[in-house]
């Protein structure tokens, strides 16, 4: 898939895990809220680091940054 960041989504049964879907924009701010960790400042700092990284303008990623 190529993405950096994504938050997955599954169903925890007695059972097991299902897996549902991959979001590649999901969100954590109600996790973050409940539990005080700084989701997105650490979501942020690795998309910046990632982003200085980058770039060959041939890298999909660049691609994607630039539409």
């Amino acid at each position: 898939m190529g993405l950096v960041y994504a938050a997955l989504d599954f169903v925890v049964t007695a059972d097991g895990w299902t897996y549902l879907e991959t979001n590649c924009a999901g969100e954590s701010g109600w996790i973050e809220a409940l539990t005080g960790l700084s989701i997105s400042t650490a979501i942020a700092r690795l998309l910046t680091h990632h982003a200085h990284e980058t770039t060959d303008t041939r890298h999909p990623a660049a691609t994607r940054a630039r539409m």
